[in-house]
């Protein structure tokens, strides 16, 4: 059996080395400008070889492969978008460098929607999550991903202040994807981001495994290992988190709720 995983970070610094000495890494690195270039030209002569040698400009395949920032993908995908009328001219290259990055600029607004919904329920402002939620929607984004955020919000900003805001969330969730994502789903959302955005907040399990977790980390580094996972003296109020080393040291970490 094969396993074949990628990875964005550096494999070096996420992996153990214990389980580097078992695996074959391959690097993958950003093609060179030169390497674009042959690529656009072998898509042009095997794709497109409808079109006339002197219908290809050289200038706007340079533009294209300045563009691609080494993505072959979005070369391919520019090149396509820049052949006009049988021709591959610098004015065709250049707006299809536009429509590119207006599509970025889309996407980077729903992200931006569905971050505002989040900060309007966490301000308590029903008015400005409504807002938010009917921006996003009309600006084409999936309902469902509008409901992963409702979710998220529920138990990072709510949390224990209202537990219940997780499970109505959590319906809305189940809700949404039972309509599939289609405008029957859209007062689903409304209802439940009003909802939450009139409950009391407290964030104190978000900043709590926020820390468990970065303390795991420097402890996994100093070669530490866990010997409990809380002390039940004291489980009422907070949770101790005790490591112990090989020399049986113990190190605690105390997270208030």
């Amino acid at each position: 059996m094969v396993l074949v995983a990628t990875i964005n970070e550096s494999v070096y610094r996420e992996t153990v080395e214990e389980l580097r000495k078992h695996i074959q890494i391959i690097e993958l690195n950003c093609l060179t400008h030169k390497d674009i270039m042959n690529l656009l030209l072998n898509a042009i002569s095997k794709e497109y070889n409808t079109l006339a040698e002197e219908s290809i400009d050289i200038q706007a395949l340079c533009q294209i492969a300045l563009h691609a920032q080494g993505d072959a993908r979005r070369a391919l995908s520019l090149l396509e978008l820049s052949i006009v009328d049988n021709a591959l001219t610098p004015e065709s290259a250049l707006t299809a460098i536009q429509l590119a990055g207006q599509s970025l600029n889309h996407f980077d607004i729903l992200f931006e929607c569905e971050s505002a919904i989040q900060k309007s329920i966490n301000a308590s402002d029903p008015q400005g999550s409504i807002f938010y939620v009917s921006l996003a929607l009309q600006l084409g984004c999936d309902p469902l991903s509008v409901a992963r955020r409702i979710l998220v919000t529920s138990s990072e900003d709510i949390g224990l202040a209202n537990p219940r805001a997780l499970d109505i969330a959590n319906s809305c969730y189940k809700s949404v994807q039972h309509l599939k994502s289609n405008k029957q789903s859209w007062s689903v959302l409304a209802e439940t981001a009003i909802y939450l955005s009139t409950q009391p907040k407290n964030n104190s399990t978000y900043e709590a495994i926020n820390k468990g977790i970065a303390f795991c980390k420097e402890s996994r580094a100093k070669e530490q290992e866990p010997l409990f996972v809380f002390d039940g003296k004291n489980i009422d109020d907070q949770f101790i988190l005790i490591l112990g080393t090989k020399r049986k040291q113990e190190t605690r970490m105390i997270i208030s709720i």
